[in-house]
């Protein structure tokens, strides 16, 4: 993995406060690109934690999803929605509280972080199609940011100054603090054991072409991050990120295309952050 040339904050990776990753999570984000897996494994390992089931079929039962019947049981979510969307619905159950257990002070930002990263899934799972690479691009989307998470666990105040100063250069108030949440978000992704693909997205989601060939799916990452950003939630008072020709380019669209996807996404706002409560409450 890439080194960059600067001086970081010293992070202790073996300090027990390093968040962890769930085991159920663990095997729940490689069940979306894994096609012999079925709906009753799936199922199965829902229900294996009783009160991760409880939250999921809470969620099935929210008036967003607007279902017919009650659905009393992770096997019959798995039915009426398949299997995909319940192991997703599980894992944001699962991360979510690496997101909501902070003190009160920075609780705010972490939950904002949170939208954001759940935003760019959603945004990122529309560009999938069918025989994409492996994994899908929800998950990836789902975890590009995971690098603030150490941030805010192992230095809040300095994640508070971040988030709280205005119309700053966010690569330049990186440096100033001696953060790089790209970097932090690789290397918690290889410390819990996640695929390459999602070390390479955390360090590369905004800078693609730090690749010779940059792989699909980290471009159409870095665009739905881009996109969330132009919705409006970013955890930093920063401008909203614009494309790059380049990226525009590789991923063969160009500025009407992207100002047309952006509109589009924007009136599904409403839907996406029913999803989002959904899942929080």
């Amino acid at each position: 993995m890439k080194e960059r040339e600067k001086e970081l904050l010293v992070i202790d990776w073996g300090d027990p406060s390093i968040p962890t990753l769930p085991s159920i999570a663990h095997e729940l984000l490689t069940i979306a690109s894994n096609e012999t897996i079925d709906a009753d494994y799936v199922a199965s390992l829902i229900e294996k934690d009783p009160s991760l089931a409880v939250r999921v079929l809470k969620t099935v039962n929210s008036a967003f999803y607007a279902l017919n019947v009650e659905v009393t049981s992770i096997r019959h979510a798995t039915v009426l929605l398949g299997f995909v969307e319940i192991a997703r619905l599980a894992t944001n159950s699962l991360l979510i509280e690496r997101f909501i257990g902070f003190p009160e002070a920075i609780r705010p930002h972490a939950e904002t972080l949170w939208k954001h990263m759940f935003l760019t899934a959603m945004v990122a799972d529309t560009f999938s199609g069918a025989g994409d690479e492996n994994p899908d691009l929800y998950t990836l989307g789902l975890l590009h940011d995971l690098g603030w998470l150490i941030l805010l666990s192992q230095a809040p105040k300095v994640f508070v100054s971040l988030a709280t100063e205005s119309n700053q250069n966010l690569n330049e108030a990186e440096h100033l603090w001696q953060t790089d949440h790209a970097l932090w978000g690789a290397k918690l992704a290889e410390v819990w054991g996640l695929p390459e693909p999602f070390q390479i997205v955390n360090l590369l989601h905004h800078s693609p072409f730090e690749e010779l060939t940059p792989p699909p799916y980290l471009l159409n990452v870095c665009l739905a991050n881009i996109i969330v950003k132009q919705l409006g939630v970013n955890p930093f008072y920063i401008p909203p990120e614009q494309p790059s020709a380049r990226l525009l380019s590789a991923l063969q669209l160009d500025r009407k295309n992207f100002d047309e996807i952006v509109m589009a996404l924007k009136k599904d706002m409403g839907k996406m952050e029913g999803i989002f409560k959904s899942i929080c409450n």
